[in-house]
């Protein structure tokens, strides 16, 4: 199993994201987590993160099928 993690922030009013991939050889797993004041998970950021995963999703989905329409 791999695990990859990366948190950013995106501004002043932003108390960061933290973006995770648990990834093996047939499944993954993303999980995105906005944070609030103190460092605690906000939930009010819910609808934000989810289109933050559906995007890597979709790059991801369109990745492998440019890969495999170039290999046949």
């Amino acid at each position: 199993m791999t695990v990859i993690t990366y948190s950013w922030q995106t501004g002043e009013t932003d108390w960061g994201k933290r973006l995770s991939i648990f990834y093996d050889k047939t499944d993954s797993l993303v999980n995105c987590v906005s944070f609030g004041l103190f460092s605690s998970p906000s939930p009010f950021h819910w609808s934000a993160n989810r289109r933050k995963v559906n995007k890597l999703k979709n790059e991801i989905e369109n990745g492998i099928n440019n890969i495999l329409k170039h290999s046949v």
